[in-house]
């Protein structure tokens, strides 16, 4: 992905999923997250 490019990070919904991020404080900035996906959006 390119610096700054949105993406997200999921599993099938039979697959279980963790993940784990460590994120350092760039420029005063760190990991901006994206908004929660709803369940009807797994669905999909």
């Amino acid at each position: 992905f390119a610096p700054g490019e949105r993406h997200w990070h999921g599993a099938a919904p039979v697959s279980p999923f963790s993940y784990l991020s460590v994120q350092p404080v760039m420029k005063g900035k760190a990991v901006e997250w994206l908004g929660p996906v709803e369940q009807e959006g797994f669905q999909r």
